[in-house]
């Protein structure tokens, strides 16, 4: 398996995948798929984040 970093693992992601994360870290992820990934969003790509308080995780999923 290859070692990525967030901000990578996000970017492969492909349309209906969903990764994962501790909640204390839905700042940070909801930046990299709202402000970091321009270029990627620029041409179409898109993701939602939903925070589950119960499990304490953020789940990203490619929708686009």
């Amino acid at each position: 398996m290859e070692n990525l970093t967030t901000t990578d693992a996000i970017r492969k992601m492909k349309v209906g995948d969903e990764l994962s994360f501790p909640a204390k870290r839905a700042e940070y992820i909801r930046t990299i798929t709202g402000s970091r990934l321009i270029p990627e969003r620029k041409s179409g790509m898109r993701w939602s984040t939903v925070v589950d308080m119960e499990e304490g995780t953020i789940t990203v999923k490619r929708i686009a």
